[in-house]
């Protein structure tokens, strides 16, 4: 009679980290798009839908801006960690508005992102810039 040992913590550990690098050689996008998504049902308690939607509008977003100062860590954090956030039901709705002209809701993100950056720096962040970006948003 064969008997196992139970796993140890490191050994649970060390088997996630082999299949989370064989999702990353796998697919790489689909594997960043569900972290992201996983970081933000994690810290906002938000719907799956919601945050796997938000996750790759986020990630359509940096593949075709210009502006390379922001990752998508850079990104998913501001979303969840900026004073005013809209969290992710509201905006995807805004995402959805702005599907034909996406800029309006890339500012709105951006701004975000530059707010929580400056916190980083020990600057005060332009919250009033962020409120004129979803004020934006929410126009258009």
């Amino acid at each position: 009679m064969i008997t196992m040992e139970p796993k140890t913590p490191e050994h649970k550990l060390r088997d996630i980290y082999q299949t989370v690098l064989a999702m990353m050689e796998d697919s790489p996008s689909i594997f960043r798009i569900a972290a992201a998504a996983a970081m933000l049902r994690t810290e906002l308690n938000a719907n799956n839908d919601d945050c796997i939607a938000l996750a790759q509008h986020l990630d359509t977003m940096l593949s075709t801006l210009d502006d390379a100062r922001f990752s998508l860590y850079d990104l998913i954090d501001a979303v969840i960690n900026h004073t005013e956030t809209p969290g992710c039901k509201e905006l995807n709705r805004l995402w959805n508005l702005h599907q034909d002209d996406p800029h309006p809701w890339e500012r709105l993100i951006l701004t975000m992102a530059e707010n929580k950056r400056s916190v980083y720096y020990d600057e005060t962040p332009d919250y009033n810039k962020f409120r004129e970006a979803r004020a934006a948003c929410k126009e258009a």
